[in-house]
């Protein structure tokens, strides 16, 4: 299983996915580029509170397995907004 990491992080995409799912694409400090789906980010208030907008700076926390295409996004802080 994949341990949970966090980086600071730039957005510089998203896409629906689903219902309440966003698929986001971001730079960060540590691991690049990654891109990883946020599950009930459209409907979440608490753990992606405007976070996912493009080119708002955030503390991301997440998880990605070896190989994997996507990560799973647990939670954003807003450091900075757009």
């Amino acid at each position: 299983m994949a341990e949970s990491r966090t980086s600071r992080a730039v957005v510089l995409r998203w896409r629906s996915y689903g219902e309440s799912d966003k698929i986001a694409t971001l730079l960060t400090e540590d691991a690049g580029k990654i891109t990883g789906i946020a599950k009930g980010a459209k409907n979440s208030r608490r753990r992606f509170a405007n976070s996912l907008e493009p080119l708002a700076r955030v503390r991301l926390h997440f998880r990605q397995k070896p190989g994997a295409g996507l990560a799973f996004l647990e939670s954003c802080e807003l450091l900075a907004p757009t």
